[in-house]
């Protein structure tokens, strides 16, 4: 199944963007939403994916090859 068929562009986005400012803070501020909103977001990604922590959400990703470490 294509990334399409899970998550959208921007639920893709931010976990592209917690691994790339490695904590929930950085990546909020990155995105410039607050980080409630940033952890509601990850919240929404875990149930989607049928996962149980952010951890999961970002290794399932990265298997998957929706986002990648070390992009810059």
């Amino acid at each position: 199944m294509a990334v399409e068929d899970y998550l959208t562009p921007l639920e893709v986005l931010r976990l592209q963007q917690l691994v790339d400012y490695g904590t929930v803070s950085k990546a909020a501020e990155a995105a410039c939403i607050s980080k409630h909103t940033f952890k509601n977001e990850l919240a929404w990604i875990r149930a989607k994916l049928g996962v149980g922590t952010t951890l999961e959400a970002v290794l399932w990703a990265l298997r998957k090859g929706w986002i990648r470490v070390g992009r810059g």
